[in-house]
């Protein structure tokens, strides 16, 4: 399924390998990606077989949180503090950095 996903995007929208390869990964990281009994498939080695959701805004929504966790956890649990960076965050995922309760509730999933 991976694989058709990318050959699809390369096809349909000229998009890089590199780049197909980033989007994803990022898509995988958050869990979207299923294995036959359900449950989120995080290793490339094993199978996907189906999408948790086909909704972009659903994609959009899991990818920003997935990538807010991994800020938060593994490199500045105060990032979203400053207005600065949530401009920045915002400018290289080009989607809306979570709410200040949505962040909050991220930092407690961990």
């Amino acid at each position: 399924m991976v694989k058709t996903l990318r050959d699809r995007l390369q096809t349909d929208f000229s998009i890089s390998r590199k780049k197909i390869d980033e989007i994803l990964n990022g898509l995988r990281f958050a869990g979207l990606f299923l294995n036959e009994n359900n449950q989120p498939v995080f290793n490339t080695a094993f199978p996907v077989y189906t999408l948790a959701s086909s909704d972009p805004s659903t994609f959009e929504e899991r990818y920003i949180a997935n990538l807010t966790g991994r800020i938060l956890h593994l490199y500045d649990p105060d990032f979203f503090n400053e207005l600065e960076n949530i401009a920045l965050f915002e400018s290289l995922t080009q989607g809306k950095a979570p709410s200040a309760e949505q962040i909050e509730h991220i930092k407690e999933d961990a």
